[in-house]
């Protein structure tokens, strides 16, 4: 690359618009990807919580029957996988915007005069909602679990 580019310049062309385009492709990888994940994990997290007070009852066939070092074990696990999975969930979005801010860069060097590239413009930061309402749902499953471990 031999001059500057400039953004919506309309000099995009040649070995930098190549790689341009293919980091643009990428990026909608990395945009869809994570998101199929993200309700994945989601549901992988609540089914793991749900086979750990499975085995729970496997082990002890009632709660009263769960010694004490049992329930901080059990306790412990049920945390981790609350944790884990809401750290996966939130490393996701991460990626996402990090996708975003990729493509908003590439769509800013277009020179775009029918507004065809508005969405790529948009704030990377947004659907901020499914993290925070995952990490929701995870601190409400741990609390219901805890409370039937412990009461």
């Amino acid at each position: 690359m031999t001059e500057a580019k400039q953004a919506g310049d309309g000099t995009l062309d040649g070995e930098y618009q190549d790689w341009c385009r293919v980091q643009y492709q990428m990026a909608h990888h990395d945009i869809w990807w994570p998101k199929t994940m993200q309700l994945k994990a989601g549901t992988s997290t609540l089914v793991l919580l749900g086979a750990i007070v499975g085995a729970s009852k496997l082990l002890w066939l009632t709660r009263d029957a769960i010694p004490t070092l049992g329930r901080i074990m059990l306790s412990i696990l049920s945390a981790a996988a609350v944790v884990l999975g809401g750290v996966y969930s939130w490393n996701l979005y991460n990626l996402m915007v990090g996708a975003r801010r990729r493509v908003q860069k590439i769509a800013r060097l277009v020179k775009d005069e029918y507004k065809v590239l508005e969405g790529a413009l948009a704030d990377p930061e947004r659907d901020i909602e499914f993290p925070i309402i995952t990490s929701v749902v995870y601190a409400a499953a741990l609390s219901i679990v805890l409370v039937y471990y412990w009461t």
